[in-house]
């Protein structure tokens, strides 16, 4: 895993991931690649879906579908 290109994780991937560690864990959202902050994420209105581009970095984010990169997303919202 270490040696594959870095690139978008997929909800499946992620649920395989979060189903190794401790249930009981709380779930924080870093607020920048540094770690200078970090923010649990609240029990309500933490989610939204839409599109956003398939590919690492600033990306851009809508409702519908746009452009041919634009691939089902989902946003996770930090309580802060």
């Amino acid at each position: 895993m270490k040696n594959e290109p870095l690139k978008p994780i997929t909800v499946e991937e992620l649920v395989k991931l979060l189903k190794a560690v401790d249930q009981k864990s709380i779930v924080c959202l870093a607020c920048d690649s540094e770690g200078n902050g970090f923010s649990p994420m609240p029990n309500q209105l933490f989610y939204s879906t839409g599109y956003a581009e398939n590919r690492l970095g600033d990306v851009d984010y809508e409702d519908e579908p746009f452009g041919p990169n634009a691939v089902p997303a989902i946003i996770l919202w930090p309580s802060n």
